[in-house]
């Protein structure tokens, strides 16, 4: 009788570690695309929110066009224009140069330093990944979160 080889006992065990290995590196994988989009959508929240900003920091009454303001946020991120929500167009904020804030539209506020207003805009969207990885300890959704400052001209 012949004594079996080696080979003979080994026989499918490529088999068996490819699929264990081919696995594993499709988690990977599928982690890296949903990092990804996570990725690309905070760039498009903080892009628009930008856009927002610049829309209302272009006079007073732009800084009070919350429409206007929305509208802007939206066009920009057309990829997500139905999943942002939360887009809040903050009172403007008025501040000395020397510092010290004061009410928006009082000239006596500040004597004779010039008065600066100031626009915050913010906005939210929900991402809920593709491929939910919850048995590694991340959440099934996630808040991706932005706002903008900037300065309204023409004050």
């Amino acid at each position: 009788m012949r004594e079996p080889n080696n080979r003979s006992k080994e026989r499918g065990s490529n088999i068996v570690e490819m699929a264990v290995l081919m696995t594993l590196l499709l988690l990977m994988v599928l982690g890296v695309i949903d990092f990804g989009r996570l990725l690309y959508i905070k760039i498009e929240v903080v892009n628009a929110v930008r856009a927002g900003a610049l829309y209302g920091a272009q006079g007073p009454s732009t800084a009070t066009d919350t429409t206007g303001i929305t509208f802007a946020i939206k066009n920009e991120s057309a990829d997500l224009s139905s999943a942002i929500s939360g887009i809040v167009a903050g009172p403007p904020v008025c501040q000395c140069v020397g510092g010290g804030n004061v009410t928006c539209g009082t000239s006596g506020g500040c004597g004779a330093a010039p008065q600066i207003e100031w626009l915050t805009v913010r906005a939210s969207v929900v991402y809920v990944p593709w491929f939910k990885f919850t048995y590694f300890g991340l959440p099934a959704s996630f808040l991706i979160q932005s706002s903008a400052t900037m300065p309204v001209a023409g004050v």
